[in-house]
């Protein structure tokens, strides 16, 4: 079954890539046995790493190195189609808050590319308020464009990335930013087949993914 979305607003504005992570979380998670918190952070991270690599080129490799605070790590790969998803054993036995784990030594490293294509590294700091300021921050520093994330926190596995495009208009993405917000819950608990029909009045579908 597809889990992947990727559209195109009507007006060519910018593009959006939707993302439906509830099984693979499960099996790359099924052996953490650590907080409750840390298990949902982890699961925020995979959906919101493939949805960056979604948006642009699923056939490229990403990889993606986090490294936080007290020396936890967490590393996460996609190399259509197989997923690799590493953690300290650390972060097992951390009972703090998310929050606590970036500080100003926190950073993210994002590699794409292999030895065959070509190997470009990018590192940030990785000193924000969550995994999708971090991504973010990371998109216009790297690529120069914003990217905006859309989830929710009660469906960590559901989640909506969209990406103006050049030469868009600020009002219509601002205007399409607020309303897929308002939908956000919707979004993140409907069905996968009236995903498309939610957004069928602001972008069309372009193509179709399985993870």
């Amino acid at each position: 079954m597809e889990n992947i979305l990727r559209f195109l607003s009507l007006k060519k504005e910018y593009r959006m890539a939707v993302v439906d992570m509830s099984q693979l979380s499960h099996k790359l998670l099924q052996d953490f046995n650590g907080s409750e918190e840390v298990k949902k952070f982890m699961e925020q991270v995979v959906t919101d790493c493939t949805l960056l690599v979604a948006i642009d080129n699923l056939e490229k490799k990403l990889s993606f190195s986090f490294r936080l605070t007290e020396g936890h790590t967490i590393f996460f790969q996609l190399n259509y189609p197989e997923i690799v998803l590493h953690y300290s054993d650390s972060l097992t036995h951390y009972q703090g808050s998310v929050q606590t784990l970036f500080d100003k030594k926190s950073s993210l490293s994002v590699t794409v590319g292999d030895w065959k294509t070509g190997i470009h590294t990018s590192t940030i700091e990785a000193n924000r308020e969550s995994i999708e300021a971090i991504l973010e921050h990371f998109t216009i520093q790297s690529e120069q464009l914003a990217s905006y994330f859309i989830t929710t926190r009660t469906n960590p596995f559901r989640g909506l990335l969209l990406q103006p495009l050049p030469f868009a208009d600020e009002t219509d993405v601002q205007e399409a930013i607020s309303r897929l917000r308002y939908f956000s819950e919707r979004l993140g608990h409907c069905t996968w087949r009236e995903v498309e029909e939610i957004l069928s009045d602001q972008a069309t579908v372009i193509a179709r993914h399985h993870l």
